[in-house]
């Protein structure tokens, strides 16, 4: 398995969406990516956060508002095969809206879990001492309608909380992912995508489906057991139109491009990363939101023991650092 690479996975994707009773508001996007990865085939569990933030245009003479989101994501992957790995991602969320008028609306709640499993169609093992190191992966998973759909605001009980900001979907999703990365030397590039067919929950609405895709460029820095791995990349966000009772919904779905800039931190067991990004062009919910800064830090653990590999490996050796024994006898 590569040791580095970058891997998009919408866990639990909202984006701005046309709630019942006409109520127009930002939602949580998804595009959360993994980062850059110790992809040293073991099992690993972390955390991330992430903070989302949308600016809402209303209708007529009803008060703008701005949305946060707040994501807490558990996360692991096993990996039984050095081709073979799943991943699981259980979210909980806490989103608030906070009208100009100064009337908030908050909520806090388990969010839609998912798993994926990914295969490596480039054996990595047959990489490892290339010049050009390659990685090439597809993925198949499903989000799972884990979280709530019908929370209310406590000072208006009659109605649920817009669509975008209940932490679940009520549906059941699949998820398709997809992966190429390269690296030669200290430097590599990626791109990744993640499409997402959704289904229709019991009140007969259903969220658009969307594709999440992002490219990046990224540099290794540092000695020794630690290395620190800058990048900077550009994302693209699509979803289409809601249906209700299969009609499409107005002022919903759209899309936004965004650039990203990121670090992350690594040692044979650990990891660190922070990123943030930013509005680049948008049009979401026929212009009526507007996208503003995102947000993520993460740390993660490597479980288990890495293998010990021969000889010395080409510079930096952290891209395929634990890799079989025999690995010297692999045919190039």
């Amino acid at each position: 398995m590569l040791l580095l690479r970058v891997m998009l996975l919408a866990s639990s994707v909202y984006w701005p969406a046309l709630a019942a009773g006409c109520d127009i508001c930002g939602c949580s996007s998804g595009a959360n990516t993994f980062g850059l990865l110790p992809l040293v085939q073991r099992s690993f569990i972390g955390v991330r956060w992430y903070e989302q933030i949308y600016r809402t245009t209303a209708h007529g003479s009803a008060p703008n508002s701005r949305e946060f989101f707040h994501t807490v994501e558990f996360w692991g992957r096993w990996m039984p095969h050095p081709r073979w790995q799943m991943l699981g991602l259980i979210p909980f969320q806490y989103h608030s809206r906070r009208f100009d008028d100064g009337y908030e609306q908050r909520l806090h709640s388990l969010g839609d879990a998912s798993l994926l499993v990914q295969f490596a169609l480039v054996d990595p093992r047959r990489q490892a001492l290339r010049r050009w190191q390659h990685a090439f992966q597809l993925g198949l998973g499903l989000k799972m309608p884990t979280g709530a759909t019908q929370i209310r605001d406590p000072l208006r009980p009659k109605e649920p909380l817009p669509v975008a900001l209940q932490p679940g979907s009520g549906s059941a999703d699949a998820l398709f992912s997809g992966l190429y990365a390269i690296q030669r030397g200290r430097w590599g590039a990626s791109a990744d995508g993640i499409f997402r067919v959704t289904g229709t929950n019991s009140n007969g609405y259903r969220l658009g489906p969307r594709w999440n895709s992002a490219v990046r460029v990224f540099h290794i820095a540092g000695s020794g057991t630690v290395r620190w791995i800058p990048y900077l990349g550009t994302q693209l966000d699509h979803r289409a139109a809601d249906k209700a009772a299969g009609e499409h919904q107005p002022e919903t779905g759209g899309w936004a491009a965004l650039g990203f800039a990121g670090v992350e931190v690594f040692t044979q067991g650990f990891s660190l990363g922070l990123s943030g990004s930013l509005p680049i062009v948008h049009h979401m919910a026929e212009g009526f939101v507007a996208p503003k800064h995102r947000i993520a830090v993460s740390a993660t653990v490597l479980l288990g023991h890495p293998t010990k590999a021969k000889g010395k490996l080409p510079a930096p050796p952290f891209f395929f650092k634990n890799i079989q024994e025999n690995i010297s006898t692999i045919e190039q």
